[in-house]
């Protein structure tokens, strides 16, 4: 028998009930940051209001261009993620930067690279930093960050933008294996001159197993699906807003996308 109307509404208030719940659990776990710069201090219901009415912006564009707000949702993110921590164990990366207007980049642009579990596409780490910054500088804090929280992490992916001998070292350090695609002109270090066995193990692999490195590096297509999911769901466009805001506005999508990944996945536990 199909289920009717009114099933179905008792299904989603339950389904928002829960959601709700779990939010403002997670929220009263991420402690707000010391305020430094002279402006009021959030608290986690300010947070929790700005997720749960994330679709509703006039509501919320009061809070959006406010900095402060940034490494609150960054820590709401990565925390509303833990409930997952033992079902991941190979994460992917990707980025975006806010900003650009036609060929041009604006002054406030802003950008932010995350991590996802390919399992579930549950956002486990963020890092935001100028416009202008080498993408690859941010994998390293991206690589920590993973490896504390999922200490269970074997693997990661990443796309050409990220490709350093420095990223390749940190992830050997985590015990992370770390795939990205290689240059054309890429070689291999030597002793005595930007040595990395690491480097030159994963080099290797891409050049002489190739079809190997692409079937462990074929899980990495979720997250570029998890940003462009994102990027839709928080309405990013480069004409609207200022960098924070747009930054923000991602990171309450984000952050909303964790906990509903959560609350499905408890709900279908418990039923």
């Amino acid at each position: 028998m199909a289920p009717t109307n009114e099933q179905n509404q008792y299904s989603y208030n339950d389904d928002q009930e829960h959601f709700e719940a779990l939010l403002r659990d997670i929220c009263d776990r991420v402690a707000p940051p010391d305020c430094e710069s002279g402006l009021p201090e959030l608290s986690a219901s300010d947070v929790a209001h700005c997720v749960n009415v994330h679709n509703q912006a006039s509501r919320i564009a009061h809070y959006l261009d406010n900095p402060a707000l940034t490494p609150l949702l960054k820590a709401l993110v990565e925390e509303s993620a833990r409930p997952l921590a033992a079902m991941e164990t190979y994460f992917a990366v990707d980025g975006t930067v806010f900003g650009w207007n036609g060929a041009a980049l604006r002054p406030w642009g802003v950008q932010c690279h995350l991590a996802c579990g390919v399992k579930t596409g549950v956002i486990v780490a963020v890092e935001v930093g100028g416009a202008s910054d080498n993408s690859s500088r941010f994998l390293p804090g991206l690589l920590r960050t993973v490896k504390n929280s999922y200490p269970g992490a074997e693997a990661m992916s990443a796309g050409k933008a990220y490709l350093s001998r420095e990223n390749f070292e940190v992830a050997g350090k985590l015990d992370m294996a770390l795939y990205i695609p290689f240059k054309k002109n890429s070689v291999s270090s030597r002793p005595g001159w930007q040595e990395s066995p690491a480097w030159n193990e994963a080099l290797y692999l891409y050049r002489h197993d190739h079809e190997e490195f692409m079937r462990r590096y074929r899980p990495h297509s979720v997250v570029e699906d998890v940003m462009d999911t994102i990027e839709a769901g928080a309405g990013v466009c480069s004409h609207t807003g200022t960098g924070t805001t747009q930054l923000n506005r991602t990171l309450i999508e984000a952050a909303a996308r964790n906990v509903r990944i959560v609350s499905e996945l408890m709900c279908g536990a418990v039923a």
